[in-house]
């Protein structure tokens, strides 16, 4: 067989591949090299991202506010008005995006709730004391806080879907600390122990249909409509129930803005 050896570019392709997978190895990053790319360009574009990645890698950790030069700014409780706070939040984006940070702005936040944001959760958070051109740092609202009226639904889907899920212990998550039973508040084991309970009664649940409906915000809560139906064999081998029908869950924020459930009335089960 005869040893076919590579020419000096296919050698240097083979290089650049090599250190694309070192990239993707160490660091994750994901890269796309064209066919038709010189590959003296692409081993230059590749030897410098991984330099600029260690040096990320290695940089202290440093809070934004610190970051982007500690700026005055107005005291909240010094701004009254829209317009007065849409001011400093411009003025402050625009030296975010002077130090490459870039953090969204969820619709739903008013100017004061988005300031407040701004300045006392955005400003102490910390990342990579690191300017190379290369390097972005962006965040996401989101990152902070779960407050964003989607997921209201995605929570309580969850919660239910735990519930009849059996493949898996369930372990409360998205349940608030302290649970409705009816009319009474109870702590969040005792609405564990209960959906244990009703697990005893039933060896499996076969497919589930989860469909959300929409949200009812009162003075006091936020309550989330939904239809489901489900299919539970029972554990006696008797047989096996159906239940259908609309569903609601009782939902509230917690102290880190996240929608917990606190109630469940649905086909089947209720708490």
């Amino acid at each position: 067989m005869k040893n076919e050896k590579l020419t000096p570019k296919e050698s240097l392709q083979a290089d650049n591949e090599i250190k694309a997978l070192d990239l993707e190895l160490n660091f994750g990053a994901k890269t796309f090299i064209s066919d038709d790319a010189p590959p003296e360009l692409i081993a230059a574009f590749l030897d410098n991202v991984k330099k600029n990645e260690a040096d990320f890698q290695n940089a202290p950790m440093v809070a934004i506010y610190e970051f982007i030069g500690k700026p005055k700014f107005a005291p909240i409780d010094l701004l009254e008005t829209d317009e007065q706070f849409e001011t400093e939040i411009e003025r402050i984006q625009a030296l975010l995006l002077s130090k490459r940070v870039f953090i969204d702005r969820p619709e739903f936040l008013s100017p004061r709730a988005y300031y407040r944001f701004l300045i006392n959760d955005f400003f102490p958070h910390q990342l990579r004391n690191y300017t190379g051109d290369t390097v972005v740092h962006t965040f996401t609202y989101h990152e902070f806080y779960q407050d964003a009226p989607e997921f209201i639904g995605l929570n309580a889907q969850a919660v239910i879907e735990d519930i009849l899920n059996f493949e898996k212990p369930y372990n409360g998550e998205w349940l608030a600390e302290a649970c409705r039973s009816d009319v009474d508040v109870v702590p969040k084991s005792t609405i564990v122990k209960k959906i244990k309970a009703l697990r005893t009664q039933y060896q499996a649940v076969i497919p589930v249909a989860f469909q959300p409906e929409g949200f009812l915000p009162t003075e006091t809560a936020m309550y989330f409509t939904f239809l489901v139906r489900w299919e539970g064999i029972l554990a006696d081998d008797s047989g096996k129930e159906q239940f259908e029908g609309m569903g609601i869950c009782q939902m509230q924020l917690n102290e880190e803005r996240q929608w917990m459930v606190e109630g469940v009335q649905m086909p089947g089960f209720e708490f």
